[in-house]
């Protein structure tokens, strides 16, 4: 990429200021003629002088948003004297930053510790979306599994071998990590696919249920969850340090996890009765609990108070309305006998559905349960890059457009377990 180097010239004068003189120091700013706008990875250059009457200290240089907020581009540079020159470069490599018009802080500190603060304003343009790859995992039998890659041909590659009884696999795209559940024969897995290295691992513990199960990257701290077969659920930042923990009943195991607004959703299971748990995410204490009748499918985030639930057993299988403040559900729309795999969620309005006569369609607007594509699929997601639908069967992985119809293939040498879609942020 082509660096853009600007030359903001910042010219601050700072009037004498005695140690226990309390008159504020003065600044002025000349505004730059060149270039303001600039991209993902461009470089900032930032240049000027200073002067002061009775000794100078420090630069601070601050990138901020307009609602004078930091940002995470801070840097201190020293200066000394009466007068002194300072040039400090710094790429804007942040990519999630948003769009949008942002302020660059000077202050000037005196050895008295005065400061005066100049401003200048610049418009940036955030990194544009991308999807990387899409990453897929072949099961070895209970030993050991294999993750491939999707090339630009569709075409699979293969990427690397790992031990253990594969449950799950997130792909943590903000922190640029995939995370594996390897059950109770192999680790807790956190790999880097930028640099193939591992991040770290964590090791299981004999326990009846796999003890690394269901995972879940939270939206709102990018926090990773996972239920563990000794009745717990933990949450670890991206270096692996334990963040939460949620505890269960001896004779319950937590299975899916989800967030909801200010709540966490969790689906605990036992041989007699299933249950959803709603906890508060600040504080892990439970809000509420409410039975469910069979399995929950999935649990898809409508709004801060609305989830979608699908939940069932056999060749029954319902959609709910549950309301999370309130704690109950109502049923606005039938599915048809059969059973569902996955679901996804596009919108607060669209669920794209795998069910065993192939691919539903519930629009919330007019309750309508619609078959559009008769691809048998155990796996749905949807590409808010691209708003496509891609489902998996077998060794298979399909495209679709919203209103069912079929696209490009990725065909695989080998039954894919599960795959995931790993975004450049």
């Amino acid at each position: 990429m082509v660096k853009f180097i600007t030359y903001l010239l910042l010219f601050i004068l700072i009037l004498g200021c005695k140690k226990k003189d309390t008159t504020l120091p003065t600044a002025t700013i000349d505004k730059p003629n060149s270039m303001t706008h600039y991209l993902y990875d461009d470089i900032v250059t930032v240049s000027g002088t200073v002067t002061d009457e009775t000794g100078l200290k420090s630069v601070k240089i601050e990138l901020m948003y307009p609602d004078s907020r930091p940002t995470g581009f801070s840097y201190e540079v020293s200066v000394s004297g009466l007068s002194d020159s300072f040039t400090k470069s710094f790429s804007l490599d942040d990519k999630h930053l948003p769009s949008g018009n942002y302020y660059i802080k000077v202050a000037a500190i005196d050895l008295a510790g005065n400061r005066r603060s100049a401003f200048t304003e610049i418009t940036y343009t955030e990194l544009p979306l991308a999807l990387e790859d899409i990453f897929m995992i072949s099961k070895n039998g209970n030993t050991n599994y294999d993750l491939f890659r999707a090339d630009n041909n569709n075409a699979t590659q293969f990427v690397r071998n790992f031990q253990g009884d594969f449950q799950d696999m997130i792909a943590n795209s903000y922190w640029g990590q995939l995370l594996f559940s390897g059950g109770s024969t192999g680790n807790l897995i956190n790999y880097i696919p930028y640099i193939d290295d591992i991040n770290f691992e964590k090791s299981p513990q004999p326990t009846s249920k796999p003890f690394f199960g269901k995972l879940k990257q939270l939206n709102s701290d990018k926090r990773m969850y996972v239920s563990r077969g000794n009745h717990t659920a933990i949450s670890y930042d991206k270096n692996g340090l334990v963040q939460n923990t949620v505890l269960f009943p001896s004779i319950y195991q937590p299975d899916d996890i989800e967030e909801n607004g200010d709540f966490l959703l969790i689906e605990e299971k036992s041989p007699a009765q299933n249950n959803l748990n709603v906890y508060f995410r600040s504080t892990h204490s439970l809000k509420h609990q409410f039975q469910v009748q069979g399995d929950v499918v999935k649990i898809l985030p409508r709004n801060n108070n609305e989830v979608f639930l699908i939940v069932g057993e056999g060749n029954s299988f319902h959609l709910y309305v549950y309301y999370v403040n309130d704690n109950y559900t109502y049923e606005p729309s039938a599915i048809n006998s059969g059973i569902v795999f996955d679901a996804c969620l596009v919108n607060e309005n669209e669920i794209f559905i795998c069910h065993s006569t192939g691919i539903l369609k519930y629009t919330a607007n007019n309750n309508s349960m619609v078959p559009i594509n008769s691809f048998i699929a155990s796996q749905i997601e949807y590409d808010k890059l691209y708003n496509r639908i891609v489902a998996k069967s077998q060794n298979q992985i399909t495209f679709f457009d919203r209103f069912g119809n079929q696209g490009s293939s990725i065909i695989h040498t080998s039954f894919i377990d599960k795959f995931v879609l790993f975004y450049n942020k």
